[in-house]
This record gives C-alpha cells, sequence and structure tokens, in this order.
C-alpha cells in the first residue's frame, strides 16, 4: 500500500508539473506572438493545428473572430456542405470550416500571392490535401485587375494602378447548385459581387458577409441587407469595431464602418 501510495504521488506530481510548465510555454509563446512588431513573420498553434502567418496583428484578430467567438460556425443536414470561401487569407477559416465539417467541399478564393503561399502551407502542414484554391479573387465577371496588397488582411481589389495584378473570376457561376455557406471578406467590393449573383442567391443556404464603408464612397449597407431580404433570409449584425460616443467619433482611418453580416434561411 505504501508503495502505491508513493507511485501515485509521483505521478501525480509529475503530471501537475508537465501540465505546468505546458502552461507557462504557452503563456510565454501568447506574450512573444503579441509583442512582435506590425508584419513580422512566425507562426503558432491553435489546438492541434499549426499556422504560419506574415502578420501577428491580423493573425490574432482572426483567431479571435473565427475560433474564439466562433462567427463562422453553422450546422447543416450534409455530411458533406459545399463551402465557399472568398477571402480564404492565411486560412484560418478554411481549416476551421474542415474541422467543424470534416468531409465538406471547400472552394478557396485568394488573389493575393504572398497571403496563397501561406494558404497553401498552412492547408499542407496540417495535411489537408482535398481543398480546391483557387488563385483568384471573387468578381462580376472574368478579367483581370489592379490588386492592392498590403500584406496581410487589407488586401483588395484597386480602383488605381498598380503593380500587382490578378485574375478575377465571376462568383456567380459557383453558385448555380446548393450552396452551404457562403463566406465573403473581399474588402468593400460586396454588393457589386452580390447584385452580380442575384438570381442564384437563392441557392445559399447561410451567408457571413464582412461589409466595408469607406470615408470617401457612399454606404451601401441598406442595399445588401434588402437584397438579402428579397432572397428570404434573416440576418444578424454585428459590429466588428465597436466605439464610444458614435455620433462625435473621428478617426484617421479610411474605413469608417465595418459590420459583420450574418445571413440564414429558416
Amino acid at each position: 500500500m505504501i508503495g502505491s501510495s508513493l507511485i501515485r504521488k509521483v505521478f501525480n506530481n509529475r503530471f501537475i508539473e508537465s501540465v505546468k510548465c505546458t502552461y507557462d510555454s504557452d503563456i510565454r509563446h501568447e506574450r512573444m506572438i503579441r509583442s512582435l512588431p506590425r508584419f513580422t513573420k512566425n507562426n503558432s498553434k491553435i489546438g492541434n493545428y499549426n499556422f504560419s502567418f506574415p502578420d501577428a496583428q491580423s493573425f490574432l484578430s482572426m483567431r479571435e473572430e473565427i475560433w474564439n467567438k466562433e462567427s463562422y460556425f453553422f450546422k447543416s443536414n450534409s455530411p458533406s456542405p459545399l463551402i465557399i470561401d472568398c477571402g480564404s487569407n492565411i486560412g484560418l477559416s478554411v481549416v476551421y470550416f474542415k474541422h467543424l465539417f470534416p468531409n465538406s467541399e471547400i472552394l478557396a478564393f485568394e488573389p493575393d500571392p504572398e497571403l496563397l503561399s501561406y494558404l497553401s502551407l498552412n492547408l499542407e502542414s496540417n495535411s489537408f490535401s482535398d481543398i480546391d484554391v483557387i488563385p483568384k479573387a471573387v468578381w462580376t465577371s472574368n478579367s483581370r485587375l489592379p490588386f492592392l496588397s498590403d500584406g496581410a488582411d487589407g488586401g483588395k481589389v484597386a480602383n488605381q494602378t498598380t503593380d500587382i495584378f490578378v485574375d478575377a473570376v465571376s462568383l456567380n457561376q459557383f453558385l448555380r447548385k446548393r450552396v452551404d455557406m457562403l463566406k465573403m471578406d473581399i474588402e468593400g467590393h460586396e454588393l457589386d459581387v452580390l447584385q452580380s449573383c442575384a438570381k442564384n442567391l437563392h441557392n445559399v443556404c447561410n451567408i457571413f458577409i464582412e461589409y466595408h464603408s469607406f470615408k470617401n464612397k457612399k454606404q451601401n449597407l441598406s442595399q445588401i441587407l434588402r437584397l438579402l431580404e428579397i432572397n428570404g433570409f434573416r440576418y444578424f449584425l454585428d459590429s466588428a469595431k465597436p466605439r464610444n460616443r458614435p455620433f462625435t467619433y473621428s478617426s484617421n482611418e479610411l474605413m469608417d464602418l465595418q459590420v459583420n453580416i450574418h445571413a440564414w434561411k429558416n
């Protein structure tokens, strides 16, 4: 009995010490990630998944939104739902969807050349080989467009001449059959692309749209919501940038409003 008690005590002490060491290591790593300057390359884990990233701030923001708050969580009666991810960035959303539905069919659109390399790396390092990565922007038509890259989460199709051009593809052609989830994070071109898909939006069951409003452009949130209403969606709005004293709020940022739209059919 004495030996058995001693073994249990040693085992428990070793187990406790192991857990403590792991916890301390995780805390140190988290502090290191949060202290990194913008656009510093590094890597981290979310659960059992490994991620490399070009910018810690955008990584932490996406981790909070996608994995902690689970803003993309949805239910499906299909064991292999079709998910279209427009603006896959470095892959946190794609891996989350695969975690949620291991047998899902995913189309992952990412036009930014640098982010595309991280997306491919992260899918490979987590052993996902059944995802259709499309290195193009979703658009109103098949074309080639100027693109502004910020090396993080703010890359977008540009309205001015740049050194980077990307291929773009009409999103509408992918909505001709049932789509269980359509996720759109396309930095300000939400309305144009959605309007081009108006005839096929009835095939979509769930939509996540990150709406962007810029100071120098007319706001069009109401038009997006009206388009959703016409197609039988209910929606929930969540401000991605809450603020105090909104009537007198002032900022030097180009974007004056960002709203997450979650829309679904009953």
